[in-house]
């Protein structure tokens, strides 16, 4: 009688498992970091080289998607500026990112086009790095 139990224990585990990682497919799976920079259009404007000054990754940025104009994820990212977000095949979504003191970002990601040849895959596309401008004075404190 254990043997069967153990038997069909590991048989329900399995599908679980397997049953994951079929869900799990058709998806783009984003990962990025979000640095804090400190540019001054105005400032040296004659000047060719404008200096762009990076101060490092950025905590809690507000990390939304937006599909057909509503929220579909929202998130933040970690102490290290890092997030992670999975988006379906066959749709268009729009990403913002934002934080207070610093401009807005936004990134459209189409991914209407997808070959249907490729709907049981995971894309992974991580190294994606965004910048996030501050319109704060030196002498003032970068807000956390």
């Amino acid at each position: 009688m254990k043997f069967h139990c153990v038997k069909i224990l590991l048989f329900i585990i399995s599908f679980s498992f397997f049953s994951n990682i079929y869900a799990q497919t058709g998806i783009l799976n984003l990962e990025g970091l979000v640095h804090a920079i400190e540019y001054d259009p105005v400032k040296k404007a004659l000047k060719k080289n404008k200096e762009t000054v990076l101060k490092g990754l950025l905590p809690n940025v507000s990390v939304k998607v937006y599909q057909n104009e509503k929220l579909f994820i929202q998130t933040k990212t970690n102490k290290q500026g890092y997030f992670d977000i999975q988006l379906p095949f066959y749709k268009t979504y729009k990403l913002e990112l934002y934080k207070d003191g610093f401009e807005h970002r936004y990134m459209l990601i189409d991914l209407k086009d997808i070959p249907k040849s490729k709907k049981k895959y995971i894309l992974d596309f991580n190294g994606t790095e965004f910048l996030l401008n501050n319109y704060i004075k030196q002498d003032e404190e970068m807000p956390e």
